[in-house]
């Protein structure tokens, strides 16, 4: 016969759990609802927890908030509701040793202004942030973000990432290097660090020969008990772009003398609901302190309730030893920042197993802009691009191109031309933002300009031309110093007879290289001579009324006035 029982809850939030039925089961269902209202809450999550206190299984409440948990294994249980917004309610333990089921309504407390009420004593506590009267209730709520997008990461969705790996500048922050790709896959992560016992034993940054490796924390990682007491927390106040958000912020706990962590788990005390965690690290060696040394991760929920992790990044120096001479004209090697290298990447889209999107990224930017001459004369065909980065496009008709993107910093746009020789006039740099719609206009530079800049010595004479280009590693992407390239031209329709002349040349610090005064109405043949690197030969024909530029796609129609070819070159390690 079906008893209905009420009672006294686990947990400090004011609930009723009310159980029908045999207290013996192997499946569990039944419906959350606000305490006060009586209307059912969807979009939480229902935790099958045992005896220990381990978590088991956990699914979310559908629209009319019922929900249903299969268990596996016989012995003792509870469940408990963890909504965003809501009071943690855990119902009585209850059996397990038969195949009957077991209905529990469960009902929840809206927060209403706990988060805003917490109170910023600059006190910091080690170990379990749970177990602090005042600011717990930061880590409750940061608590249920991280375990939900945990869950998240394990469904049958199908994830569409933009990921990418970046260099800049180190002094002036522009986007030098950018390398970016697309991943779509079935139940994969966005995002993973290692494990939370590797962190905790080794640390953030783990030295391998002459290289580091730099780990982010993920939401496994940050809910791991090794990460609590190995840590210490204390509740800020947001500041600046941060203004309004409340935080849970943590450092390494004292004594601990391995490369670490510090940070902010930002949340939303309006909502409850966890925004973003920026990290830096520790205990490392640095010439100089950069802020921008650590990691970013954002948080967005998703229409079901569901949580992921849609942006991360992670910022790494880029170190080099260069010799200086001190004032008792002394040789000696200094470590010095030269670069901040960053990877990182977003969530485009995030797909049910019926193909239906459950989420689509808001953060997509656009970029639109006109190449013109000096004369302010529109440049259809051109082609255009943001420097360090494989994004490219040609502008149309009328001169106008635009790109549309994930990209967020500081970018240089160029054209292949302009981009080639690195003038200023012709370059644009540019901060993209999240959701940015913007504008742009390059102008191309005037002859004798472009001509001087490329070959100061005589320009490019009216029978002759230039050719550019910039040689890289296949493989990585970077751009290869010191490596020689050689040309040689032959009759233009004999390209097997004996070379009429050669030129050499070697790559400077960015991988470019030049060669002026190369004859026209010639077959020109451009490679590399290396022992560790090779790549097929790229030969081209330049005539006086057109340029073969990039793709060795002919540009026909009127007469080019920079006789300039630009041929990069990919090499590929013998």
């Amino acid at each position: 016969m079906a008893r209905k029982l009420c009672g006294q809850l686990v947990g400090a939030a004011l609930a009723c759990a009310c159980m029908s039925g045999p207290l013996f089961a192997q499946s569990v269902r039944g419906q959350v609802i606000d305490s006060l209202s009586g209307n059912p809450v969807p979009r939480g999550f229902i935790v099958l927890v045992d005896r220990e206190g381990n978590e088991v299984t956990r699914t979310l409440t559908s629209p009319d908030g019922t929900y249903s948990l299969k268990i596996a294994a016989a012995g003792e249980y509870h469940i408990r509701s963890e909504r965003i917004g809501y009071a943690v309610v855990e119902s009585e333990f209850f059996s397990v040793n038969t195949g009957e089921e077991l209905v529990i309504t469960l009902q929840v407390r809206a927060l209403a202004t706990r988060l805003v009420a917490v109170k910023i004593r600059g006190e910091t506590m080690c170990g379990d942030p749970a177990e602090d009267e005042e600011f717990g209730a930061l880590w409750i709520e940061a608590r249920k973000a991280l375990a939900a997008a945990s869950w998240t990461n394990k469904q049958a969705y199908t994830h569409s990432l933009h990921r990418y790996r970046r260099v800049r500048d180190a002094r002036r922050r522009t986007v030098t290097q950018e390398r970016s790709w697309r991943v779509e896959g079935y139940a994969i992560q966005p995002f993973a660090s290692i494990t939370a016992e590797r962190l905790a034993l080794h640390g953030f940054v783990v030295k391998s020969g002459e290289g580091r490796y730099y780990y982010g924390p993920d939401a496994n990682v940050l809910l791991h008990d090794s990460f609590h007491q190995t840590h210490c927390f204390k509740a800020v106040r947001g500041d600046g772009e941060l203004a309004g958000l409340v935080g849970l912020a943590f450092e390494p706990a004292p004594n601990r003398e391995r490369p670490d962590i510090d940070g902010v788990l930002w949340i939303d005390p309006e909502s409850s609901e966890l925004r973003r965690i920026e990290y830096r690290y520790t205990e490392i060696d640095l010439p100089i302190r950069d802020d921008r040394i650590g990691g970013t991760i954002t948080f967005t929920p998703l229409s079901s309730g569901a949580w992921i992790l849609d942006t991360w990044q992670i910022r790494a120096p880029i170190l080099e030893y260069r010799r200086q001479i001190d004032s008792f004209g002394r040789v000696r090697s200094v470590k010095t920042l030269t670069g901040i290298g960053e990877i990182g990447g977003n969530v485009i889209a995030v797909a049910d197993r019926e193909g239906a999107f459950v989420y689509t990224s808001p953060d997509i930017s656009y970029v639109s802009g006109t190449v013109h001459d000096s004369a302010g004369i529109p440049l259809a065909g051109e082609f255009v691009r943001i420097a360090g980065t494989g994004y490219t496009t040609h502008t149309d008709s009328n001169g106008d191109f635009v790109f549309k993107s994930l990209l967020h910093g500081l970018y240089a746009f160029t054209t292949a031309t302009l981009d080639s020789l690195g003038y200023s006039a012709g370059r644009v740099e540019h901060y993209i933002l999240p959701r940015d719609t913007s504008s742009i206009s390059l102008s191309m530079p005037r002859l004798q300009t472009a001509q001087h800049h490329l070959c100061p010595a005589k320009g490019i004479p009216e029978s002759q031309g230039a050719l550019v280009g910039v040689v890289q590693d296949t493989a990585t992407n970077e751009p290869l110093v010191g490596v020689e390239v050689t040309t040689s031209w032959r009759p233009a329709y004999e390209p097997e007879a004996k070379p009429l002349g050669t030129r050499r040349t070697r790559t400077d610090s960015t991988g470019s290289y030049v060669f002026c005064e190369l004859p026209v109405h010639r077959r020109i043949r451009v490679e590399i001579k290396s022992n560790e690197y090779s790549t097929p030969p790229r030969e081209l024909t330049f005539g006086e009324t057109w340029v073969v530029m990039g793709d060795d796609a002919q540009r026909r129609g009127e007469a080019s006035p920079y006789r300039i070819w630009k041929v990069d070159l990919l090499a590929v390690r013998r």
